[in-house]
């Protein structure tokens, strides 16, 4: 076999490896995933990030960030937590009922801060599968 060859034969095993070594195992896990959720709530964001735009050194600016309870059971947010001082957030501490949508307001003060700027949030709830979500933020400031 010539040097030439050997990537070729590596990324191909690599690439049968991961594509069907990885499915084997999912099949009884989306079962278990199903039973696991079945009555419980479940916390679907629209998307994980949000672009706040560009704005000028020292605004204040607030988005609305969508979620739905897509499981069986009431949703709860129980707490928000940023990476930075600089965010702030408001949300109902009512139950979101099945199949209904909530928000979190995030609040950026971009007071000092200069270029592009990328936060994060931290979502904690009472989700079935994963009790804390994390999403990305970024606006670039002027």
């Amino acid at each position: 076999m010539s040097v030439t060859k050997y990537p070729i034969v590596f990324l191909v095993t690599l690439f049968s490896i991961l594509y069907f070594g990885c499915d084997n195992g999912n099949v009884g896990r989306k079962k278990e995933v199903e039973k696991t959720v079945s009555g419980k709530p479940r916390l679907v964001f629209e998307k994980e990030m949000y672009n706040f735009g560009e704005i000028k050194e020292g605004d204040v600016i607030g988005k609305f960030i969508c979620f739905k309870n897509e499981g069986k059971g009431s949703l709860k947010i129980e707490s928000v937590d940023g990476s930075c001082d600089c965010l702030d957030f408001r949300y109902s501490e009512k139950p979101i009922l099945p199949n209904e949508q909530g928000k979190i307001e995030v609040i950026f003060d971009s007071d000092g801060f200069q270029g592009r700027q990328v936060k994060f949030l931290k979502v904690f709830s009472n989700d079935s599968l994963s009790g804390t979500k994390e999403l990305m933020i970024f606006a670039e400031v002027k």
